[in-house]
């Protein structure tokens, strides 16, 4: 909305590795925004950021889900391909009185669905691979972590998730 075109026209039209990169941290933000376009084109970053940041929010659910997880003092770590926007994420959701951000892509310079993201996450959170419930939306990330011998659950809405959980002991029906 923003640009006034369609999802599938910025997709054609951005730059094909910044945001990639600024997950990676290997741009900051200033630089991933004046290369947001393939052909530098100029555009106020400062309205474009705005609306960005002030759509971070729960989707239904899910923070009454983190709530009965942080009840039964369930371990939850955020593991999270994303850039330093992860700390708007933080100011809109509270998410850290739920969980820890232990793996952020652009503080690690690694994101899934590459083994050592998985690998460095299990690390930093101290579970290791057979003490963790790998949750994710991105079926190639779930595929990983399945290689890696992770259990993995893919993330369908607040309520499937809840089952999986209720299924694996983690919460009572």
């Amino acid at each position: 909305q923003f640009f006034d075109m369609s999802f599938e026209e910025l997709l054609r039209e951005k730059h094909p590795r910044s945001w990639l990169e600024f997950e990676l941290g290997e741009r900051d933000e200033e630089s991933f925004l004046r290369d947001f376009f393939a052909d530098g084109r100029d555009y106020d970053t400062t309205e474009f950021v705005r609306p960005v940041s002030a759509a971070y929010r729960f989707l239904p659910g899910i923070a009454d889900l983190l709530g009965d997880l942080a009840s039964v003092n369930a371990d939850i770590h955020l593991f999270s391909n994303y850039p330093s926007w992860h700390h708007p994420v933080e100011a809109a959701t509270s998410l850290s009185q739920f969980a820890r951000w232990t793996f952020v892509s652009w503080e690690q310079g690694v994101r899934k669905p590459d083994a050592a993201a998985f690998l460095r996450c299990a690390e930093l959170a101290g579970t290791g691979v057979e003490g963790t419930i790998f949750v994710d939306d991105q079926a190639r990330n779930i595929d990983a972590a399945l290689k890696l011998g992770l259990d993995a659950i893919i993330f369908v809405n607040a309520a499937q998730l809840r089952g999986a959980l209720v299924t694996r002991g983690l919460l009572k029906a």
